[in-house]
């Protein structure tokens, strides 16, 4: 008789402790979904790329990495704020490592307005098909972009001398896809 009676207080108590509490409103529901992260984040265009050249009788194996960096400054744009993007180069020839270079934003700030550098991060980058790469140098392009707008860009070209690992970039006028598939030039940039 007396576990009954505990139980049935027990269950008493319980039904009035949930009649007591009040549904959240809705607003705050509502808040509490849309909330954005705290701090920066990953932008989401990690990117790896393996492709392969021959020139002089010799195979090249081209490895670029791009991916956050989350020891540099962040950067911001309408929808939040962002890791910066670093992208890494290695190449090896007939197996033996030649080139181990990261490139950062930095290479790149003396062609991106203030504003730009502040919300741009590096979206890719990839052997030139435009360009061929021979055993003295690497042509590369690579795209700096808003990290939630990848039409909101600037494209650019790089030779990279592997020599001596100096390297040369060029900025590249916009490229715009009309709806016949065929690459207009943007007069604009």
């Amino acid at each position: 008789m007396q576990r009954i009676l505990l139980i049935s207080l027990v269950l008493l108590t319980a039904m009035a402790g949930c009649k007591n509490k009040e549904a959240a409103p809705q607003e705050q529901v509502e808040a509490a979904a849309v909330q954005k992260p705290e701090g920066p984040r990953a932008s989401g265009l990690d990117r790896e790329r393996e492709e392969e050249f021959k020139s002089d009788g010799k195979t090249y194996f081209v490895h670029i990495v791009c991916e956050a960096d989350s020891t540099g400054p962040a950067v911001k744009d309408e929808t939040g704020e962002y890791f910066e993007q670093k992208a890494r180069l290695t190449v090896t020839r007939d197996g033996e490592q030649i080139v181990d270079r990261t490139f950062t934003k930095a290479d790149f700030s003396k062609y991106l307005t203030d504003e730009e550098a502040a919300r741009f991060v590096i979206q890719g980058m990839l052997l030139n098909p435009a360009k061929a790469s021979n055993g003295r140098t690497l042509n590369l392009a690579a795209q700096l972009c808003s990290p939630s707008d990848e039409e909101d860009c600037r494209p650019f070209s790089l030779t990279y001398n592997m020599g001596d690992g100096t390297f040369s970039v060029k900025q590249e006028a916009l490229r715009i896809t009309d709806p016949e598939g065929e690459a207009a030039e943007d007069e604009g940039v």
